[in-house]
């Protein structure tokens, strides 16, 4: 039995992650007029990225980029545990298995996933061509200085923008004192914005981080 339902900001729809690299549930973050998913949030790592349409075959979400609602399927009940079912070795001895417990590394490594998190701070690789190039500046008027740039530099200062942009999405969804109305039409200026940067498209490694605006989206 399945039913189906209009997505809204601030809801939970299945997507592919693309750090996850597997269908996971996802918090919607930015939607257009049309009521179409744009960009979302992993419940599970914590990125956000592009919406991307769940890839496992049979996936009770069959929603393509942009498409205007979801299906969720009711799930079976886990089978209830049987008073006399024996406890697990590692239980009885007080201690997890060897294969839960966390290493130094692994604590320090959710601990910095938080803080990105919390932040609005994504990793994002520039292209392998542009590592220590330069971008050069050049005066209409003869007899001026040139001015050059670290490429890595203005990519910086790029992916700054766009987290500190991503970050204002979060605070408009999560605002109490806007109605969807309000929030739809705030998100319709963040994509216009989004729209405005992707001629830095170029510099980005992996496509998944492109700057995508509503033109592109309506396009997918």
């Amino acid at each position: 039995m399945s039913f189906i339902s209009r997505p809204k900001l601030g809801g939970d729809i299945d997507a592919y992650c693309t750090r996850c690299k597997l269908d996971m549930t996802h918090t919607i973050e930015a939607m257009n007029e049309a009521g179409e998913v744009l960009r979302v949030r992993c419940n599970s790592c914590g990125s956000q990225h592009q919406f991307h349409a769940p890839r496992s075959p049979g996936s009770s979400s069959s929603l393509r980029p942009g498409a205007g609602a979801y299906s969720s399927a009711v799930r079976p009940a886990s089978p209830p545990l049987r008073a006399d079912a024996p406890s697990p070795a590692w239980e009885s001895k007080g201690a997890p298995p060897a294969s839960t417990r966390l290493s130094l590394s692994d604590i320090k490594e959710a601990l910095r996933d938080v803080i990105r998190e919390e932040l609005g701070i994504t990793e994002v690789e520039i292209g392998d061509r542009w590592k220590g190039g330069t971008l050069v500046l050049k005066p209409g008027r003869e007899g001026l200085q040139e001015k050059t740039i670290p490429i890595e530099s203005l990519f910086h200062k790029i992916i700054m923008i766009r987290d500190r942009l991503r970050v204002l999405e979060q605070k408009i969804n999560s605002s109490g004192n806007l109605s969807p109305e309000e929030k739809v039409s705030l998100q319709q200026y963040i994509t216009g914005c989004y729209g405005s940067l992707t001629t830095f498209n170029l510099l980005f490694k992996n496509k998944e981080d492109w700057f995508v605006g509503s033109k592109e989206k309506s396009e997918a």
